[in-house]
């Protein structure tokens, strides 16, 4: 029975960290309203925010966020697409600012490195709509 318990924690070890989710309050949204997007991850302090836009090849690091004694985000000046980012913990969020048409079908995914193994939450995409 012992040796059955040891497989089991090494077949755990092997599967690594889970991936971070990423939820947004919404994925239908109204042209001019804003949208707010949080990532998570059970261990991670560093999440990176990646955004594809519409017609885009390949998603960009739009924002780096760390969480320690406080919040720091990288680069310290939000880019445009963002209103407010914060973080607590495992936990980072950041609110867009209103949307537009020209961001209808844009996605978004986060990232973490656990153990220098780059793990990548599920893609959202937005849909925006006239009002």
């Amino acid at each position: 029975m012992f040796e059955n318990a040891i497989w089991f924690c090494v077949v755990l070890g092997l599967s690594g960290a889970p991936n971070p989710v990423l939820v947004s309050n919404s994925t239908s949204v109204v042209a001019n309203d804003a949208l707010k997007l949080t990532c998570t991850h059970i261990s991670a302090t560093i999440v990176t925010l990646l955004r594809k836009p519409i017609g885009g090849s390949f998603f960009d690091d739009t924002l780096i966020a760390t969480s320690g004694s406080s919040c720091g985000l990288f680069p310290t000046q939000l880019p445009d697409v963002f209103a407010e980012c914060a973080c607590a913990g495992s936990t980072f969020f950041c609110i867009l600012k209103p949307l537009s048409l020209a961001n209808n079908g844009d996605k978004w995914k986060c990232s973490v490195s656990v153990g220098g193994e780059t793990k990548e939450s599920q893609e959202i995409t937005i849909a925006v709509t006239a009002k």
